[in-house]
């Protein structure tokens, strides 16, 4: 996903323009491909260098009638904390707003100041960058979390069937949770799903049945394939008559019918929705704030198994996307040996990310891990499984928040401490 952030530099009136405008060649070569140029006046081929209210008062409505989802603020002088003030009042105190020190022209001193009134008066959006050689993966991960966080609001997330019954601290509150980050929660009960399921006939779900050809399948027949992208064309209706982006689903009361929802939470995933297991609306809300940072599918799993001294932890679930793995099976489902469900084999070495959102402690817990597996480690937890190595693996069962856990590939630990900041949750890393 684009970056949509714009950047807009100022300075006191009393600056060296010639020494300015080599400096903000500096911030244009650096963050090159992560700004545009939405809402600015330009002099030349350079943006124009604010030193008034008005001005700045200007640009700023001009560039959130853009859509940015942030604004990155190059403090090219001394004297222009009052501009800092005032862009950022504009925004709003919720806004992302990032600023841009160098080392020369008082601007850090300028940075500091203006930083210390906007955090004193809650701008907790309000981030400080050096212009350095690390300020372009700093500023990517700021812009990643402006984005989730921006993406969430106004997000709609079907909950097919309520939470299930088991969810005993993850159900609590979910609704209010959800409305908390922007996200509107559509409830939609399982005769919906049920009734949209019995009418997709078996030629529909037949004609998908090629994206399947070659996969190695171990107990599953043809016609539970059939049942479960029929469950599959069911839901992604489901999304597209509510234009929802997201979807979390009471799916083991589905095996009554002779299905699960497993194949079609996977292929849901790896087409850009976000679908998570058993009505969890938290850990749904988990994978889509990985999923929206990292450009990539995410993976919900089960705390299977912690290891304290080796400091490892099993996640396993019936469902992945498959484009997490080297390659997948289809299996049946583990605890009813009904239906198919998804094997994903994962990349041994790889480094992910893990991550959980808890609404009630307010605390984004993550952290990163290493893979130690390629394939099951055992036949006794649910199919798709990731042994990973952790650093601080006992807090999840020392002081937990809930059971399920998403996981992406990759480190986006900077990237969610920035989000935890925007939201106003706690952050703390494994």
């Amino acid at each position: 996903m684009p970056s949509n952030a714009v950047f807009i530099p100022v300075a006191s009136p009393l600056h060296d323009r010639r020494a300015v405008n080599a400096v903000l060649r500096e911030y244009l070569r650096t963050l090159e491909g992560l700004i545009k140029p939405c809402g600015m006046p330009y002099a030349g081929r350079l943006p124009s260098v604010l030193t008034d209210v008005e001005s700045v008062r200007h640009v700023v409505r001009s560039a959130l009638s853009c859509g940015v989802h942030a604004i990155i603020v190059g403090v090219m002088t001394g004297g222009s904390e009052e501009l800092v003030l005032e862009l950022a009042g504009t925004a709003g105190k919720d806004f992302p707003v990032a600023l841009v020190a160098h080392r020369t022209q008082n601007s850090l001193a300028a940075s500091v100041e203006a930083l210390s009134r906007l955090r004193a008066e809650g701008f907790r959006a309000a981030q400080l960058f050096l212009l350095n050689e690390g300020v372009r993966g700093g500023v990517d991960a700021f812009l990643r979390a402006a984005r989730a966080r921006r993406a969430l609001g106004g997000m709609k997330l079907l909950v097919i069937g309520e939470p299930s019954p088991w969810l005993v601290h993850s159900s609590v509150g979910w609704e209010h949770f959800a409305q908390s980050l922007g996200v509107e929660p559509i409830k939609v009960s399982l005769e919906e799903v049920v009734r949209r399921y019995s009418s997709i006939t078996t030629g529909e779900a037949g004609k998908l049945l090629k994206r399947f050809e070659g996969i190695e399948a171990k107990g599953v027949g043809g016609e539970d394939l059939v049942k479960s992208l029929r469950m599959y064309l069911a839901l992604k209706g489901l999304l597209k008559e509510y234009g929802a982006a997201a979807l979390t689903i009471r799916c083991f009361d589905l095996l009554k019918y002779g299905a699960t929802a497993c194949i079609a939470l996977s292929m849901l995933n790896d087409e850009g929705f976000i679908a998570g297991c058993e009505g969890d609306v938290p850990a749904t809300l988990s994978m889509a704030t990985l999923s929206l940072i990292s450009d990539s599918p995410s993976f919900m799993g089960n705390v299977a198994w912690i290891d304290e001294n080796e400091g490892t932890l099993l996640i396993a679930h019936c469902t992945a996307p498959v484009s997490i793995g080297r390659k997948y099976v289809l299996r049946t489902h583990f605890e009813s040996g009904l239906s198919v469900a998804v094997e994903a084999y994962p990349r041994k070495g790889e480094v992910v990310t893990l991550a959980r959102l808890d609404g009630r402690s307010l605390t984004l817990r993550a952290g990163t891990g290493v893979v130690l597996n390629d394939a099951p480690v055992t036949g006794n937890a649910c199919r798709t499984q990731l042994l990973l190595r952790l650093r601080s693996v006992s807090r999840l069962i020392r002081e937990p928040i809930g059971n399920h856990y998403a996981v992406v590939p990759g480190d986006w630990v900077r990237a969610l401490k920035f989000f935890a900041d925007f939201t106003g949750f706690r952050f703390d890393e494994l």
